[in-house]
């Protein structure tokens, strides 16, 4: 470690510096050499450390630059990466012994350490420190264990990286993509078989891990095939040994890579386990790489709404099926009498046929509903109690000194800007048939 330490004027000229002693030398005359209060040695003594003190302070004010260096010797990075896919095993070469390779690698780097600073990794779809002699991966990405180096030692001085591989990747992209960000040599050791061979695989799927119930969800399966050209492909999703979607792909080259969008049917509440898998091929080098998990959890978002009747009306029926046409919707209908008060913030929304009456106050009721913040649709009829329901909500007063019943259009308002109305929208609102509803005069809040 070497340093160095510079010194350099800013924009003034360093011919200030004399300014500053002349100045201080004259202002410490004044203050204790024409002065003759005290002995000789002490105005010498004080004079001397008055002219240091002026000098220095009036020095500082030119801003003078005093710059450190600190040089460091650091020795280049040489980066082995040896490749730990199962391939390099199952496809070695006659004259290839395990156990030889790794006392090379490691001497390899004994003899290089003199000169460079030697780091070892080991890779298959992840890329770790030190070298591994298990060579079990399943899944190899030369492309990110590339790109990871180049994260952690691009700013550093990279002499070489050395790759020990047999060049076969089933994940990623193309390491000769990756390779020039390195700026560096990079030095192969050709390890196994490097041809090509047959295998079909699943890279990896893309998937919500959250559903709702009644829906369906897809996952994005992540389908390559190699030497297969021509073959049809047979992929599978079953779920506790029941197979729920099938579907065949068409390999249409001899390097196939594609994305088959699943679509699963979400019919049960809870944590599902899919196992996606392709049926094994003939002469398929691996058949551990054709199979991926998923796990979904099937949520019920549904919204409740209950239907409440006091007696059977045909609109309760009408009213019913049109909403279950919406999957996001659960009905149910019950008679006021058979329901169970104490479940009413069980549901999103009640909807009250002719209710409140004459004969049942719903006022307490309908008072619980308010506190949790319930939703009310009120269907007016003969039967409505307009007094009650004048009481029960604020938005609509209906004054009417009868029970009688007048029929109605739907009119689109001009001054409402909420939102606007289709002209086919308008048309099918002016040819609906009327509806009953109670006479008298309405007001809003």
């Amino acid at each position: 470690m070497i340093y160095l330490i510079s010194f350099s004027w800013g924009t003034v000229s360093g011919w200030w510096t004399i300014i500053c002693l002349t100045i201080a030398i004259l202002y410490a005359s004044g203050l204790y050499l024409l002065s003759a209060k005290k002995q000789i040695t002490q105005r010498g003594l004080l004079f001397a450390i008055r002219t240091i003190a002026v000098f220095i302070i009036s020095f500082l004010l030119l801003a003078p630059l005093f710059k450190t260096v600190e040089k460091r010797l650091q020795k280049p990075l040489v980066l082995i990466l040896q490749d730990n896919s199962l391939s390099v095993k199952q496809f070695q070469t006659k004259n290839f012994k395990q156990k030889s390779f790794f006392e090379d690698l490691r001497q390899l780097k004994n003899n290089l350490g003199n000169d460079y600073e030697v780091r070892e990794f080991h890779f298959d779809k992840k890329l770790l420190n030190e070298f591994s002699d298990s060579l079990n991966g399943k899944q190899t990405d030369i492309s990110a264990a590339l790109q990871n180096l180049n994260n952690q030692f691009g700013n550093q001085n990279i002499g070489a990286v050395i790759l020990a591989s047999d060049g076969l990747y089933n994940r990623g992209s193309s390491p000769l993509n990756i390779a020039p960000n390195l700026k560096t040599n990079i030095y192969t050791i050709a390890l196994g078989d490097t041809i090509s061979q047959k295998d079909i695989l699943i890279d990896h799927a893309e998937y919500n891990k959250t559903a709702f119930l009644g829906n369906d969800f897809t996952a994005d399966v992540y389908v390559e095939a190699k030497q297969n050209k021509g073959n049809n492909l047979h992929l599978q999703v079953t779920e506790a040994g029941k197979t729920v979607v099938k579907q065949q792909v068409k390999v249409l080259s001899s390097d196939f890579k594609i994305t088959v969008p699943v679509k699963i049917k979400a019919d049960k509440k809870g944590i599902h386990k899919y196992q996606i898998s392709l049926l094994p091929v003939s002469g398929e080098i691996s058949t551990s790489n054709n199979t991926a998990a998923i796990y979904v959890e099937v949520i019920d978002n549904r919204k409740k709404i209950l239907i409440l009747y006091d007696a059977p009306h045909p609109d309760v029926a009408a009213i019913r099926q049109s909403l279950e046409k919406n999957q996001n919707y659960e009905v149910k209908t019950s008679l006021w009498a058979d329901f169970d008060q104490r479940t009413l913030n069980n549901y999103n929304l009640l909807i009250l046929e002719q209710l409140p009456n004459n004969r049942i106050n719903i006022q307490p009721s309908l008072s619980q509903a308010a506190k949790q913040k319930i939703s009310l649709w009120y269907l007016l009829g003969a039967q409505s109690n307009l007094s009650q329901l004048n009481t029960l909500q604020k938005t609509v007063n209906i004054s009417s000194t009868n029970q009688s019943a007048q029929e109605v259009f739907a009119a689109p308002d001009a001054s409402f800007t909420a939102f606007i109305l289709s002209d086919s929208a308008r048309t099918k609102i002016s040819n609906l048939p009327p509806l009953l509803a109670p006479f008298g005069n309405y007001s809003s809040s």
